[in-house]
């Protein structure tokens, strides 16, 4: 049975997929994200809302690691900036088939070389014994087992750029030249976690076992009716002492008030995550007196990203992507297409799919928004001078 990260994905989740990897598979770079976002623009497709779709696991934010299907420099930021090399992971890989098939058989024939590596250290009583393993070493290995001939060099340097995010195998990567294609690997003991992996598909699957976060506690979440309206409240008061304009610039009365009614079934599940969705739309940047047609979490956090000191800024980033997978719940209720990306948003929230209990479901989405909410307030509490003062 498939995992989280061999969810099926739909043709546009492939798409953002494939657009990152043909470059790379032609030149051995990956693309830049204004690249990628130009190419998904002449499909009619925004980007930033695919990529947000794709599965993964681990936490948002917090202790603890992300695993994705994608790999790029955040900055905080939960969408790339234009300049920033989008790259796959090798889950990512896995879901192109035959395109990438050749490469990740190079690479599950890495992971087995350095796995034997770690087997056959001799332990010294009285000093901490580690290996190495370079680029060099692993191309004659590969040579002399004829593998991958006659473009051995080139699988070699791949690999390394796969190995630089693949969880227990980044933190001993490193270049000794930067410039240079040849790398270096530490190989720690964790690396037995992969010991009995004989299928790439056995390697997603030990990943997700392994950064998947742990169990929730035990003792069941309680929401309460006022929960939700109470922290858009609160986080409105503070934005608008802050910057002199109310958060949610026209929020619907009646959706407010369906925010307070018990869920006791799929169809109350499915108006409670219809009125979120309507109030979570409707938050607007200072200024400008009303929501976008399409964005607005996106513009407050951009707007954030330029009044607020980076960590504080980020933590804001992180609880709006919350936000935005909860958005994505809603889409995927009303658009029967949508399965893929219902199926990634319920897991990066921690949410049971296919939903076993309503009421805990909604218990659960209340929770997330309630945090999520809170966190805004308090940085914007802490970060942002009271209105009259000027913002740094």
């Amino acid at each position: 049975m498939n995992g989280i990260l061999r969810t099926n994905l739909s043709p546009e989740q492939l798409l953002l997929l494939e657009e990152a990897f043909t470059p790379w598979d032609r030149n051995g770079q990956w693309p830049l994200w204004t690249y990628i976002d130009q190419r998904l623009d002449t499909k009619g497709l925004v980007a930033a809302d695919v990529l947000a779709s794709l599965p993964a696991i681990g936490p948002l934010w917090g202790a603890g690691s992300r695993y994705e299907l994608t790999w790029y420099q955040h900055s905080g930021n939960r969408t790339p900036n234009a300049d920033t090399p989008v790259a796959l992971t090798v889950a990512g890989l896995w879901h192109l088939g035959t395109a990438s098939a050749p490469l990740l058989v190079a690479f599950k024939d890495t992971l087995r070389f350095l796995v034997e590596k770690q087997r056959s250290i001799t332990p010294e009583p009285y000093e901490v014994t580690e290996t190495r393993v370079t680029s060099q070493e692993l191309a004659r290995w590969m040579a002399q087992n004829g593998l991958f001939a006659p473009t051995v060099d080139v699988f070699v340097r791949k690999v390394g750029q796969l190995l630089e995010h693949e969880p227990y195998l980044w933190h001993g990567f490193w270049r000794p030249d930067p410039a240079a294609d040849q790398w270096e690997v530490k190989i720690r003991a964790s690396i037995r976690d992969y010991r009995d992996v004989t299928t790439i598909e056995e390697y997603i699957d030990r990943v997700e076992q392994l950064v998947s976060p742990p169990e929730p506690p035990t003792q069941p979440l309680t929401a309460a009716p006022l929960d939700i309206p109470f922290a858009v409240g609160y986080v409105d008061a503070v934005w608008e002492s802050r910057t002199g304009f109310p958060l949610f610039a026209r929020p619907d009365p009646a959706s407010i008030a369906r925010l307070t009614q018990p869920c006791e079934s799929e169809g109350t599940f499915n108006s409670l995550m219809s009125a979120l969705a309507d109030v979570l739309s409707q938050v607007a940047k200072p200024g400008t007196g009303r929501a976008p047609q399409s964005g607005a979490l996106r513009e407050v956090r951009d707007y954030l990203y330029s009044v607020l000191d980076p960590p504080a800024a980020a933590r804001c980033s992180d609880v709006i992507e919350t936000l935005t997978k909860l958005r994505t719940v809603r889409h995927s209720i009303e658009h029967g297409g949508a399965r893929a990306k219902a199926v990634a948003a319920y897991a990066a929230l921690g949410i049971a799919f296919p939903v076993s209990s309503w009421p805990a479901a909604w218990t659960q989405v209340s929770a997330l928004t309630c945090g999520a909410l809170d966190v805004l307030r308090e940085e914007l509490h802490a970060g942002l001078p009271a209105r009259g003062r000027t913002v740094p």
